[in-house]
């Protein structure tokens, strides 16, 4: 090998090692929270573009035949197997159901306001509801016109089969059984919060949760230095709003998993957490639950486009009393976010672990 050839396959190889040892941190960045540092909440949000480029830089050494090259973006990935398992699963065949399905669905629904007509939207997000048979449908950000208010999108869902209904600021929950007890909450110190509900289904309580944890505050960043300054906002202000808002996350995550772990009820949580499947926020919020979609779901998980790359953020996490017959993040677009539908039934084995 010529000098020169040698000083760049070197060089080739150490820039693969340095992506190695960032994928191996990658794959931590959900055990520390926020409130440690920064450090590893950029790690997490990093997560998707570096193992992406782990992906090409394996594809080019099988291609040059660098098979022991080819070795260390294999075991990055391989060290971040349970992201990808959170993000992407192959097609499975449809289970034979033998039990009555309960199926759940969230949506951020961007206050109903995605055309700019609330009335439009909202009967968009009822015809999905039932088209889907929907039996219980947790929003965020909720929205209201004064030509459309809160009552006349309950009809519409109501008229879908979604006859029971609570709503409180920008949470609601509608639900084809009756809801027993419900209570409105904010994370404390913040205005983010969610709704509890707890819905009898013939004999047994189940207690949902909808959230919305706080938001990485980019968005208005942007749009108040764009106002102030008429431009985009320095990197350091950027990082300095995501550290911020990442620690109020993990704040609202320790919150929600105590009340999660007081529940006398089996539990399912949905909603907009803000954060992906590498995060602290994902990691402690599973902790005793089931991701519908590692569970049931196929293809691409992702239900937010951030900068041209879809993101998951929304999820249905659940009881291990129960198991997904199916898990689908749909096509339809009637907010920034899609929606998300899981079917629900008692698990044969885990549902004797029932609360």
């Amino acid at each position: 090998m010529k000098p020169k050839r040698k000083i760049i396959s070197l060089t080739l190889l150490l820039l693969t090692a340095l992506l190695y040892i960032v994928s191996l941190l990658c794959s931590f960045s959900g055990y520390f929270s926020p409130e440690q540092g920064a450090a590893w909440m950029l790690l997490g949000l990093a997560t998707p573009a570096v193992l992406a480029l782990d992906a090409a830089v394996l594809a080019a050494w099988l291609a040059a035949r660098r098979w022991l090259a080819a070795l260390l973006p294999l075991a990055a990935l391989i060290a971040n197997a349970g992201y990808i398992r959170a993000m992407v699963r192959l097609p499975r065949s449809s289970p034979i159901v033998v039990q009555p399905e309960l199926r759940v669905a969230t949506l951020n629904c961007y206050g109903f306001n995605l055309r700019g007509d609330v009335a439009a939207t909202a009967r968009d997000v009822a015809r999905i509801a039932g088209r889907e048979r929907v039996d219980i449908l947790c929003l965020q950000e909720f929205g209201e016109s004064p030509d459309f208010p809160a009552d006349s999108i309950a009809a519409l869902l109501a008229r879908s089969g979604l006859a029971y209904w609570v709503r409180e600021g920008e949470s609601a929950v509608a639900s084809r059984y009756p809801i027993a007890e419900r209570q409105h909450f904010l994370f404390p110190g913040s205005e983010n919060g969610g709704l509890r509900a707890d819905i009898r289904i013939g004999q047994h309580t189940l207690r949902i949760y909808s959230v919305h944890l706080q938001t990485s505050g980019l968005h208005r960043l942007r749009r108040e230095h764009l106002a102030a300054h008429g431009g985009r906002p320095p990197l350091n202000e950027a990082v300095g709003v995501l550290t911020r808002n990442g620690a109020l996350r993990a704040g609202q995550t320790d919150w929600l998993r105590a009340q999660i772990d007081r529940s006398p009820y089996p539990v399912v949580v949905a909603g907009d957490f803000n954060e992906t499947p590498a995060s602290y926020v994902y990691r402690q919020l599973q902790q005793g639950l089931v991701d519908g979609f590692r569970e049931a779901g196929s293809g691409y998980a992702g239900t937010f486009e951030l900068l041209g790359v879809s993101l998951r953020i929304d999820f249905i996490l659940y009881d291990r009393a129960m198991e997904a017959t199916s898990y689908r993040t749909l096509r339809d677009r009637v907010s920034d976010h899609r929606m998300v539908v899981t079917a629900l039934r008692r698990h044969p084995a885990r549902g004797q672990d029932a609360r």
